[in-house]
């Protein structure tokens, strides 16, 4: 039965490990662009001046929104894993439907 769990949490680790490079890449692509590209702002209030806006990429955020996407998604999938190896297999059938 721990097979299982097993089983799913390592499916769950693998989906956390895939979302969290496609959203840190995109993260990335996306600083990028908007670095090269700025975004410009309204002045503050009593200032005539707009500004533009250049977010900076930090490796060390990067890699804590992956870290993050891999944690939860791990942690997500224990819960439900041994919750699905303790039912009997027709009441999680039944429940399923």
């Amino acid at each position: 039965r721990w097979k299982v769990v097993r089983i799913l949490v390592t499916e769950g680790t693998l989906l956390g490990v895939i979302g969290g490079l496609l959203g840190a890449g995109i993260g990335v692509i996306v600083t990028a662009i908007v670095q090269k590209v700025g975004i410009v702002m309204p002045p503050p209030p009593g200032a005539v001046f707009e500004w533009v806006a250049q977010p900076a990429l930090v490796p060390s955020a990067v890699l804590s929104a992956f870290i993050l996407a891999v944690v939860t998604s791990i942690l997500a999938s224990i819960w439900p894993s041994v919750k699905a190896v303790k039912m009997e297999i027709t009441a999680s059938l039944r429940v399923s439907n």
